[in-house]
């Protein structure tokens, strides 16, 4: 009587639009595999000589979201970006590899990491 409509969009559809339409090429919501790395860096930096425990190593985008979101992980891997979702991942490994020198070399270094996935997530 009125036409076809258009297909409701899912929540899901709703947010990748939103956070892929702001120029991103991966989900901000990826940067929290970092939040635990922020958190170290933040109490060195009030103090250095503080004891903090040793970082964890950290886990690739698609497990991240594949633990957080096991029934849209698909649809999030199909709509991010395969290059910056790889660089991604580098970083994480390279991070991963270079663990047990931060606690000697300080959160500076540590703190490079951060901006660098920043980035890469921010496409900027």
């Amino acid at each position: 009587m009125f036409g076809q409509s258009e297909p409701r969009k899912s929540q899901l559809d709703i947010v990748l639009e939103m956070e892929f339409q702001k120029g991103r090429k991966l989900i901000s919501e990826s940067f929290n595999i970092w939040l635990e790395v922020k958190g170290w860096c933040e109490k060195r930096l009030r103090d250095p000589e503080a004891i903090v425990p040793p970082l964890n190593p950290l886990i690739h985008y698609r497990d991240y979201f594949g633990a957080k979101r096991p029934y849209e992980v698909d649809e999030i891997m199909h709509r991010s970006d395969p290059s910056s979702v790889a660089s991604f991942d580098a970083l994480v490994d390279e991070f991963n590899t270079n663990l047990d020198e931060f606690t000697k070399t300080g959160w500076k270094d540590v703190k490079g990491y951060l901006d660098k996935a920043y980035k890469i997530i921010h496409n900027s």
